[in-house]
């Protein structure tokens, strides 16, 4: 009774931990768009010899909109979207994970490159690009944990003159107020530690600075009083130790260390995450490509999560009643419930050792700072399904031991041997599969396969550690010895030994023979994966996306007005709303608009000391309206005026600020379709390659040829569901290509654990194909209880988040659930003969290679000596 309450206490215990952890560690992580609160930028483009121009190239917009998007993609952000707003608009949206990351895009998207020098502080010398760095490409290396941005000298000599007459004229006495401690982006210095003492040392003074679109004219004490000036200062170095020691040539390479480091270049383990993340700044504006016009941003305002916020931010940030979190608390308890049904009070092992797992595997997730997203959701999912699945099997293996007729505690003690390397198997699928997308898959599949890695390793701890100390606890219980009930084992089946019954119960599709329609699901599955092939190809060559993307991505049409004036008429959004919006009449009614944003900004000009204010005011029209079309302005009864829409309100607008404002109504365009379907199927399959690899080894070649065949095959026909019935979606779709691969793989193992199994029993001394296709049906039928019974749980997985969840991601969870359907039906059917099929093509194969056979040596017979003693056999039986 101990053992028992031992066990119940550590379950309820487990629970009342993960509840109350679940909140303090949730909050530390970060989200993407999706589920996270972010930022709009607005770049508006000039012209870079005259800003009073406008833009005549009417996809120069589109052009800039383009280079955004490979800047971001090389940032590694996983979310985002680009609209290209007429020819000099480009609006970006996007989440950092906090206020100097959203400082580094800011300036990063606008930034245009292509154009460095570097001076002295006194611009004594001054060095061109073409001057010391032609074709150079910065890149980060690391000594130790020190991030150091690298950059390549193309005239080494030229810079040495640089350095000399930066050391000649350092001044020990004075002081540089570009402090190389400082943020390079603010010019903040940093907090200084308690025990710091003022520095003193020359050697640590910033005197080379390394420009940007440098202007004749500018200096670094011009910097000191223009802001414009002084952004143009991107990295700051010390003449003494500006050179990179472990260059090939000797003083080739500069090197440029993070201000968050000391002295030595040792970081405080807090300030890591910083120093990367200002490397990599670093490093992107230097490799940054430039524009053909000025980029500004013009207006910078908060907005809202693109599916919904997992996080309350107020005095104190707390977790969200989110859909989500909803739909995870349901399939919880849900889950529990069906467990239970089919386990009983084993149950509680397989409960605890998922909530563990899931708790362990987002904890470490976070404690990482990989970013949460949609991606990461369906990686927890399947990591649940690892845990679940080792659980189901244990279960299964246990009760098969009491049905040969053993008692509970040999049965426990054989099944969990019988389990350590298939939690082996699943943790390998899992890292296999997750590396490799890592590489390959891009930004928001770098989640998926992150939490996939850690939760392969966390799982294979959980199971092998947790789960078999449970079941020992509840299986090692004096009070519940052969109480079938408990576990839910018929007391029928169960033999006894004492009267030398033999096992007659091997699970309750023992007889059954699933694989009798194999070669018609073939065909059909074959037929339907082809057409899909040929549709992707087709619309990918016509369309440029297999997918039907309309209607997914809704265009707006908005009017920017633009105020210069020092105090202008237009005060407020309630001034621009009753004294102007309504009594705007359009092709007959009244304008109608959803929303106005406001936002101003003040550019100070150094040499004239002016500063010119500008009010944006940003009009979020309802309805699509013809710029050309008839418009007037109607106070009371009282036509004011009457034009096109477009002329009429900037003519209006512009009359009231005494010819200071400007009015332009622009119609946004999607520009990014992401993520990339191409790299994500590329990453699944690098990863379902290299787990097939694994499991060559394990269970054979053509075992594994089989399982890659139906998780390609699964993945395939899911994917190409969408393509072929033309659902309306976003390339996001694409993520349920590694959730159901890496399903299918889960669900093989399976069949190839309960194969290996009984070719182990198998007496044959050798195993003809006659009886591996008896074994093959046999594997088939024993397995399929524990495998319907984990594609019921999964396919209430996907119908509860389909059901509870965001309906934004709703769709994923249908292929969710149709990837399931597809696997079950796949395994049961076609894996056992399709691994028989490559069997007999690879002995076909090694029997068509003729190997040069090596001289066999005869056996020397020993001599038999003879004897009058007699000969004894003595035969000794053990019976089991």
């Amino acid at each position: 009774m101990r053992r028992l309450i031992a066990y119940i206490t550590l379950a309820v215990s487990t629970f009342i931990a993960i509840g109350v952890g679940i909140n303090p560690t949730l909050t530390k992580g970060s989200q993407n768009l999706d589920y996270r609160d972010g930022k709009q930028f607005v770049y508006q483009l000039f012209d870079k010899e005259d800003v009073e121009l406008e833009i005549e190239d009417e996809k120069a917009s589109l052009k800039v909109a383009q280079i955004m998007d490979e800047r971001l993609k090389g940032w590694g952000v996983s979310n985002y979207q680009i609209e290209a707003e007429g020819s000099d608009l480009v609006r970006v949206s996007l989440t950092a994970k906090n206020d100097t990351e959203y400082n580094y895009l800011e300036n990063y998207l606008g930034f245009s490159g292509g154009d460095f020098s570097i001076s002295t502080q006194d611009h004594s010398v001054h060095l061109m690009h073409e001057d010391v760095f032609e074709d150079s490409e910065a890149r980060i290396v690391y000594e130790g944990i020190a991030p150091y941005v690298i950059i390549p000298l193309s005239d080494p000599s030229a810079f040495k003159t640089l350095v000399d007459a930066a050391n000649s004229a350092l001044d020990v006495d004075k002081d540089v107020d570009i402090d190389p401690d400082a943020d390079i982006l603010t010019r903040q210095p940093l907090p200084k530690k308690a025990n710091d003492e003022p520095e003193e040392d020359s050697g640590s003074k910033a005197n080379i600075f390394l420009w940007a679109n440098w202007q004749e004219g500018e200096d670094y004490d011009k910097a000191q009083e223009d802001p414009k000036i002084a952004r143009r200062i991107i990295a700051s170095f010390n003449s003494k130790n500006i050179y990179y020691e472990n260059s090939e040539v000797k003083d080739s390479e500069i090197k440029f260390l993070s201000g968050f480091a000391d002295e030595e270049g040792n970081y405080d383990t807090s300030k890591i995450k910083q120093a990367n993340n200002l490397a990599n700044y670093v490093k992107s504006l230097f490799n940054a490509g430039a524009y053909e016009y000025e980029v500004l941003n013009i207006i910078t305002t908060p907005i809202s999560a693109n599916v919904e916020s997992l996080l309350n931010y107020g005095a104190t940030i707390n977790l969200a009643t989110s859909k989500t979190l909803i739909a995870t608390l349901i399939a919880f308890v849900v889950l529990s419930l069906v467990l239970v049904f089919f386990y009983r009070l084993a149950s509680l092992a397989v409960i605890t050792s998922i909530g563990i797992t899931f708790f362990a595997s987002l904890g470490i997730f976070i404690l990482f700072m990989a970013e949460f997203n949609i991606a990461a959701l369906l990686a927890l999912i399947l990591i649940v399904g690892s845990s679940l699945l080792s659980g189901i099997l244990q279960i299964n293996k246990f009760k098969e031991e009491v049905y040969r007729g053993r008692n509970y505690k040999k049965a426990q003690t054989e099944s969990s041997k019988a389990m350590v390397l298939f939690n082996v198997d699943l943790a390998l699928v899992s890292v296999f599969v997750g590396v490799l997308s890592y590489l390959i898959s891009g930004a928001l599949v770098k989640s998926f396969a992150t939490m996939l890695v850690i939760g392969g390793v966390v799982g294979l701890v959980i199971n092998l550690i947790v789960l078999r100390v449970m079941m020992w606890l509840v299986t090692n219980t004096t009070s519940l010895q052969d109480n079938h009930k408990v576990f839910n084992i018929e007391a029928k089946h169960v033999p006894n030994l004492l009267k030398e019954e033999k096992q007659t119960y091997f699970g309750p599709y023992q007889e059954k023979d699933f694989t009798k329609k194999a070669k018609p699901i073939a065909i059909g599955a074959g037929a339907v994966g082809l057409v899909s092939v040929i549709m992707m190809l087709i619309f990918g060559l016509v369309n440029g996306s297999i997918f039907n993307q309309k209607n997914t991505y809704q265009e707006v049409q908005r009017a920017y007005i633009t105020i210069t004036s020092d105090s202008p008429v237009i005060e407020s959004t309630k001034y621009l709303e009753d004294e102007i919006l309504q009594f705007v009449v359009v092709d007959g009614e009244v304008l109608k608009y959803e929303s106005i944003d406001h936002e101003s900004r003040e550019d100070y000009d150094a040499e004239t000391t002016i500063t010119t204010k500008y009010n944006y005011y940003i009009i979020n029209f309802s309805k699509h309206y013809d710029v050309e079309a008839h418009a007037e302005i109607v106070i009371g009864s009282v036509l004011i005026d009457s034009d096109t829409f477009e002329v009429l309100l900037n003519n209006y607008i512009n009359s009231l600020e005494g010819g200071e404002a400007g009015v332009s109504i622009k119609l946004s365009q999607n520009v990014v379709t992401q993520p990339s379907t191409l790299y994500i199927v590329l990453g699944t399959l690098a990863g379902v390659a290299a787990a097939t690899i694994y499991l060559a080894f394990r269970y054979r070649l053509s075992r594994a040829l089989g399982a890659f065949s139906i998780s390609a095959l699964s993945s395939l026909l899911t994917l190409g569901f969408f393509v072929i019935t033309r659902i309306s979606l976003t390339p996001i779709i694409s993520l349920v290509v590694p959730l159901v691969a890496v399903l299918s793989l889960f669900m093989s193992l399976l069949y190839f654990d309960k194969e290996k199994i009984l070719i182990k029993e198998d007496r044959s001394r050798r195993l003809s194909q006659e009886i591996r296709q008896e074994i093959m049906l046999r594997s088939v039928a024993l397995s399929a209880g524990p495998l319907f019974i984990y594609a019921i749980m999964m396919s209430y997985l996907a119908i509860n988040y389909f059901g509870f969840g965001p309906f934004t991601f709703g769709i994923i969870f249908a292929g969710n659930l149709l990837g399931v359907a597809l696997n079950t039906l796949l395994i049961v059917t076609l894996l056992g003969p399709s691994s028989m099929m490559f069997e007999k093509g690879l002995t076909a194969l090694k029997d068509k290679i003729s190997l040069p056979e090596r001289e066999k040596t005869k056996k020397r017979t020993p001599r038999k000596t003879t004897s009058g003693e007699p000969e004894e056999t003595i035969f000794i039986g053990i019976n089991d």
